[in-house]
């Protein structure tokens, strides 16, 4: 639990296999590591914008993140010898298969996990207009992405699953520095999805405690 620009640099204190749940305590609107340029020029910009702009180190377009916004859970693996000749794509696809069966579990319907990344562009601007490895939708909207951060120490996976509808804030502030972003939504969140499951908090804590399950007890 703490600030989003703390959590992208947490690291487990043992070279374990650990999951961990995230909590964000702030806004944010982070920016995957190829947007420097775009974080330069939005910290420049204005600086009582009421959020904070943080650039992750791994790819993806922009996310935005609030409290209680998003499930947001971190599995660390520990590195080994020839992992960066490894074909994380395959890995990548393993867990997402084990997230989709965790979801569909709490009765999410429609399910696919992605295989291969679409062909447009929109991801590398805004996280949750695109698709990629391992990813998954649910009636072709995006309910859950993933990312993957390779060091020397730890191969580390955020899987990241919307309660709240709130990327459309993502595609406003890119837009606003005129960054090519979609003109329709592709994504999807929670609260888009489960309102005949009963109240969302509920559901939201199942679909957590499934995934936070399912992640655990993977084996990569």
């Amino acid at each position: 639990m703490g600030d989003v620009d703390t959590i992208f640099q947490f690291r487990p204190s043992t070279l374990e296999p650990t999951t961990v749940l995230f909590s964000n305590l702030d806004k944010a609107l982070t920016l995957g590591a190829g947007q420097r340029q775009l974080l330069n020029e939005l910290n420049s910009r204005d600086q009582s914008r009421g959020y904070s702009v943080v650039r992750r180190d791994n790819g993806g377009g922009a996310v935005w993140l609030e409290p209680q916004a998003q499930i947001w859970i971190g599995l660390f693996s520990p590195s080994s010898p020839g992992f960066l000749g490894q074909d994380y794509r395959l890995e990548l696809i393993h867990l997402g298969e084990a997230a989709k069966d965790a979801l569909k579990g709490v009765g999410l319907d429609d399910l696919e996990v992605v295989s291969k990344p679409d062909d447009s562009q929109a991801g590398k601007f805004v996280c949750f207009a695109g698709t990629s490895y391992g990813e998954i939708t649910t009636c072709g909207r995006k309910i859950m992405g993933v990312s993957l951060r390779r060091t020397r120490s730890w191969k580390i996976y955020h899987f990241m699953l919307p309660v709240l509808e709130r990327q459309y804030i993502a595609v406003q502030e890119l837009q606003r520095s005129n960054v090519p972003v979609p003109d329709k939504m592709s994504w999807t969140a929670l609260e888009l999805e489960v309102s005949c499951f009963g109240e969302l908090d509920l559901v939201a804590k199942r679909c957590q405690d499934a995934l936070l399950l399912a992640v655990s007890q993977i084996t990569i």
